[in-house]
């Protein structure tokens, strides 16, 4: 696949620092509806249950703290076939930025880096925001993509 357009420095820029502000505005939203209690989660049922609230949740990917590395959702075969598919989506992203590392499978990344894939995920699904897992060496990032009744 080619892409012609590529975001220059300024526009990459703006678009990050406009998903950042904008997830941060999100999670502050959705931040009491977890009482800081239990969660937990089943992908293949694709849902989150924080304290007691729950969500429709998306896989965005995971982050290897001793390798920093990133790997989106779509690539990771441990995670349900549906799951996978419905990750994809984020994909998209390489249409709107020119930017490679919205099709590699995996890339090396600081948290930092992680953060930002996360917060231009949220913002290309419209996600309500995420939810972090830290399991032994490696972060899940879920994307909350709807509220449960």
């Amino acid at each position: 696949m080619s892409h012609e357009t590529v975001m220059c420095d300024a526009e990459w820029d703006e678009f990050l620092r406009l998903c950042g502000s904008e997830l941060a505005e999100k999670q502050q939203r959705i931040a009491p509806l977890y009482d800081g209690g239990s969660f937990h989660y089943d992908l293949s049922a694709e849902r989150l249950e924080l304290g007691t609230s729950a969500f429709h949740v998306s896989v965005i990917g995971t982050y290897c703290i001793s390798q920093a590395t990133w790997l989106w959702g779509w690539a990771n075969d441990s995670f349900p076939e549906h799951t996978r598919e419905i990750a994809a989506g984020i994909k998209g992203l390489y249409e709107r930025t020119g930017f490679r590392v919205f099709l590699d499978p995996g890339v090396r990344a600081t948290r930092t880096d992680a953060q930002n894939l996360v917060a231009m995920a949220i913002h290309h699904t419209g996600g309500l925001g995420f939810f972090r897992s830290v399991e032994d060496d490696r972060l899940l990032y879920l994307c909350l993509d709807s509220q449960i009744e």
